[in-house]
């Protein structure tokens, strides 16, 4: 369905840098933290507004142990106001002979440095509940303002691929930073060896302050990546407007796919994510499910130390035959922070696929405390989704997959995702909010009717609840 047009507000925090040209800072008549926050605070309250964009981070790379008053102020936010913050990765700087501050140059040595310590995101963008968004390259085809493609320039990165000057992860606690990445735009070494940061050819298409008549200007960076995501996830919340904040972000973190190109530039998994994140998302399969894609979700509670089973209908005709699948599934969730805290987060959540088995042995098996529950499920019940838990278990949105060719008709025509709580020494008692969403696609039998065939079986059991 088309998407409509809505308003846009902002509330200007940065004012011109006396002493920098070209540069901006902080307001100085309030605290960095509070001036943001009045500023989200304001704009929920008089204009409904539940979708922020911030495109700014500070210039040094997180560096822990602690988050700053800001990156908590954020989070403390998102958690209170139910609110989705979309928050740019940060940029690197580099010398106008492309060196960058730690000795690495910009094109000889890229995309290597991407996952040096200088290249960490840096904060706010370690916000554990915020959607963090890093920059890959739309262009690489360079321009001189007069319109000319000279031979001597070059591009940094090829289409696709990440963008030289976007930060990557970890995050907090060696959370999943940024979440996703899209397009921010280039680099570019010109024909006598200098940088150009803000080349015509390889830059996205922004809005400027009106002189000359120009409305408009080309520029890089990923605070011009950030605004993509924004616009997206307002566009789910227009198409669920009953979503929570944590839906929302399952549907969009569901929705991604990396590049094959960002992908390929990385051999370790590990840099992979740390990069990429969850990919690039698509607006449509954010928005939308049908024919041989099928999401599902639950936007609910969960007690303090326990387990939550949810039911996942299988049909046969999707469990029949050789095809690739995906089977995927999402969990966002929004605990309590407190910065001064060993564990920055009141709680974590992780999630199992299992098969073949029943509620009343699941029950069984996770009434079971430590090691002896692990062992149980130690075997091909228990499904090998990617990443493995323990790469996601500081993040509070995680997507994990599984791309089978073949499955077992006698696994049973219901999965079940397996939801666990567990709350820090610090964290409250009451209930947490989550939500998690599951796909369920064909790839290779576009014609077959999942989403027909899941709709016959929504009356699926309840799901169960176990304390551990």
């Amino acid at each position: 369905p088309a998407i409509g047009a809505g308003p846009i507000h902002g509330a200007r925090v940065l004012e011109p840098h006396p002493d920098l040209a070209g540069r901006t800072r902080f307001a100085t008549t309030l605290p960095e933290h509070q001036a943001v926050e009045e500023a989200i605070r304001t704009l929920h309250a008089e204009h409904g507004v539940r979708t922020f964009n911030l495109s700014i981070t500070y210039d040094d790379p997180f560096a822990g142990p602690h988050v700053g008053l800001l990156t908590e102020q954020l989070d403390t936010l998102i958690r209170e106001l139910g609110i989705v913050v979309v928050v740019s990765a940060g940029n690197l700087r580099a010398s106008v002979d492309g060196s960058l501050p730690n000795g690495r140059h910009a094109l000889d040595d890229y995309p290597d440095y991407l996952t040096d310590e200088m290249a960490r995101v840096a904060e706010p963008a370690n916000a554990a509940l915020a959607l963090t968004v890093g920059s890959i390259a739309r262009s690489n085809a360079p321009q001189t303002p007069g319109g000319v493609a000279r031979v001597g320039d070059r591009a940094i990165a090829e289409v696709d691929e990440m963008s030289p000057f976007s930060r990557t992860g970890p995050g907090t606690g060696r959370s999943q930073k940024p979440d996703m990445v899209t397009y921010g735009g280039n680099w570019v070494i010109n024909d006598t060896g200098r940088l150009d940061p803000n080349n015509l050819g390889v830059g996205v298409v922004s809005t400027t302050v009106p002189t000359g008549g120009r409305l408009f200007h080309m520029a890089s960076g990923t605070s011009f990546s950030a605004p993509r995501v924004t616009r997206l996830v307002a566009d789910v919340w227009e198409t669920y407007p009953e979503a929570s904040a944590n839906l929302v972000r399952c549907l969009v973190g569901l929705a991604c796919r990396p590049t094959t190109a960002a992908r390929d530039q990385f051999d370790e998994a590990e840099h992979q994510q740390r990069a990429i994140g969850l990919g690039t998302p698509s607006p449509a399969m954010a928005r939308e499910s049908g024919g041989n894609r099928v999401v599902m979700f639950f936007d609910g509670t969960i007690d303090p130390d326990s387990v939550v089973i949810h039911p996942l209908p299988i049909p046969a005709d999707f469990a029949a035959g050789r095809s690739p699948r995906r089977i995927a599934a999402a969990l966002a969730f929004d605990p309590p922070v407190r910065r001064q805290r060993r564990e920055y987060l009141a709680a974590t959540m992780t999630f199992d696929l299992v098969r073949a088995v029943s509620v009343a042995q699941l029950r069984d098996i996770y009434r079971h405390q430590g090691g002896e529950r692990e062992e149980m499920l130690n075997d091909r019940r228990r499904v090998s989704l990617q990443p493995g838990t323990t790469r996601l278990s500081s993040s509070t949105l995680q997507v994990r997959e599984w791309r089978p060719r073949m499955m077992q008709v006698d696994d049973g025509d219901t999965y079940y995702l397996v939801v666990t709580h567990r709350r820090a020494p610090w964290g409250p008692d009451g209930a947490q909010t989550y939500a998690v969403a599951v796909e369920l696609v064909d790839e290779g039998r576009i014609q077959l009717d999942l989403y027909g065939l899941v709709q016959q079986r929504v009356e699926v059991p309840a799901r169960a609840r176990i304390r551990i």
